[in-house]
């Protein structure tokens, strides 16, 4: 029989719980990416049917993860969706547990919770058709299950080590949460000496783990032919500092979050340090290292630092709790701080919960200005081609999943395994010329790639060669152009590729 205080917290967290599926699933429609979400669609769909993945620019760990739901449910975007969301509000249930388990503080653990199922950072990512939410959501389980390893039985520390795998395979860079994964296991180990440090790498629950963790990743390394692409990502110390501060900023909440949820993060840290000290270190090692880790590549995205401001949310949460415990102390300095605590926990409320209404609002404009959005409006055309048409262009996987029955030429692929467009004109033009010779169509699809977009932000990309050498190769008819705009301002155009008059192609 549950006390009144814990039936009033279980149904403060079933609250949270709705509220976060509310704001993750009300109005949702798909926005996916090229190549990213395509990718990952095709790999989950070929390992769900027992076959290899494909993909030469990702690491097998999303096609790995949605593997066991596309085994029972359609081989769709929205399957891929709807564990996206799901992973969102479990990141919830498990932001609740893990503060809880660290403080034995239910408000501590409900304002974690609250946190990240109001965050529009986090509301976003969970409607959004990358895999940054599963991410987060094995990082946070991870660090969460990291203390208990040793009770863990045999058949559990298996998993363990098959979920470490699937989490380094999802982003290599992954690989330095392992570090705080240690802290985490020795909390309570007294490490002295080279001989304390080998007996705990020699324990039975790490040997299980690594050696579960090491042949998943060769496993998964053989699965795949991605890790050359993986790797050529450029990195510059050029943008670095400019980066730098621009994570900083971010993955600190902006402007409100410096005010209101970093000062309550500081008193989390301090209040946790007293507690858990190694735990606390583990914590603040992956804040402060996830904004260098990216800040040396030239491509950006807030959606990287979702790691720290997770365990910044879970901080701010345990020091907002500290202080509002203190609230009936009848000294005046310390219910100031109180005061404040209260005031910036309302003030984030507020400003989260303003901004993810506001973003589910017009998520029916966020999907049409993504790619999935544009791809939409060429489907039909698409669909009347006859079977065996070709398709040019750098967008071309978001139609492999819906037209099946056409021939692709993937101008992304033909980059990258070319190593530059210019290097892979020829390999387009030889496949046009052939598709002509033999009665078939083929149709451009002219997007924003062509447009200045560059696939690693490198300057190798320049998918404009492509379209520059159709145009003098070959007549081009613009059959039709999207209504719509990407979010970055381009529109898609579909044109129709002819042989020249009087030419030999």
């Amino acid at each position: 029989m549950l006390s009144r205080e814990q039936a009033t917290d279980l149904a403060l967290l079933i609250g949270i719980v709705l509220l976060a599926l509310f704001l993750r699933v009300y109005a949702l429609d798909i926005v996916a990416w090229v190549p990213d979400s395509y990718d990952r669609l095709g790999d989950a769909g070929r390992l769900a049917s027992g076959r290899l993945p494909q993909s030469t620019i990702y690491p097998p760990g999303v096609g790995v993860m949605m593997a066991p739901f596309f085994a029972v449910l359609p081989d769709s975007l929205w399957t891929m969706q709807a564990v996206i969301a799901g992973s969102g509000v479990v990141l919830v249930l498990v932001a609740y547990r893990w503060v809880d388990s660290l403080t034995g503080e239910r408000l501590a653990a409900l304002l974690a919770a609250g946190g990240v199922a109001l965050s529009p950072p986090f509301v976003f990512a969970s409607r959004d058709g990358l895999y940054d939410i599963p991410n987060v959501l094995l990082i946070a389980a991870s660090m969460w299950l990291a203390g208990g390893m040793r009770r863990m039985p045999v058949w559990a520390l298996i998993l363990y080590g098959v979920m470490l795998a699937v989490l380094v395979n999802l982003r290599p860079n992954n690989v330095l949460v392992l570090p705080a994964l240690a802290l985490i296991l020795v909390a309570t180990d007294r490490v002295i000496s080279v001989r304390d440090v080998v007996s705990i790498l020699l324990s039975r629950p790490v040997l299980i783990v690594g050696a579960t963790g090491t042949l998943c990743c060769v496993l998964f390394v053989v699965m795949g032919d991605w890790i050359g692409t993986s790797a050529s990502a450029p990195i510059t110390l050029g943008p670095a500092p400019e980066n730098l501060v621009y994570y900083l900023y971010v993955s600190g909440f902006r402007a409100a979050g410096l005010l209101f949820l970093v000062p309550l993060a500081l008193v989390g840290a301090v209040s946790l340090w007293r507690a858990k000290p190694r735990h606390t270190m583990a914590i603040l090692y992956v804040i402060a290292i996830w904004p260098v880790l990216y800040a040396p590549f030239d491509f950006t995205s807030s959606r990287y630092m979702l790691p720290p401001m997770f365990l910044l949310l879970c901080l701010a949460a345990i020091g907002g709790a500290s202080l509002l415990s203190r609230a009936q102390a009848p000294a005046s300095r310390v219910r100031w701080p109180a005061r404040y605590a209260g005031l910036a926990i309302v003030v984030l409320g507020l400003w989260f919960t303003a901004g993810s209404v506001l973003l589910v609002a017009n998520w029916a404009e966020t999907s049409a200005r993504s790619d999935e959005g544009l791809a939409r409006e060429f489907r039909p055309d698409l669909d009347d081609l006859p079977e065996g048409s070709l398709l040019v262009g750098a967008v071309s996987r978001a139609f492999h999943h819906t037209s099946p029955e056409l021939d692709y030429f993937d101008l992304i692929d033909s980059t990258l395994t070319t190593g530059s467009s210019a290097s892979g004109v020829d390999g387009m033009m030889s496949a046009i010329a052939e598709q002509l010779s033999e009665g078939g169509r083929v149709l451009y699809l002219h997007s924003h790639w062509e447009q200045g977009q560059d696939f690693h932000g490198d300057g190798q990309g320049q998918f404009v060669l492509y379209w520059e050498a159709i145009t003098d190769h070959f007549d081009v008819t613009s059959v039709m152009e999207s209504a719509g705009k990407r979010f970055t301002g381009e529109t898609w155009t579909l044109y129709e590729v002819t042989a020249r008059p009087g030419s030999s192609q």
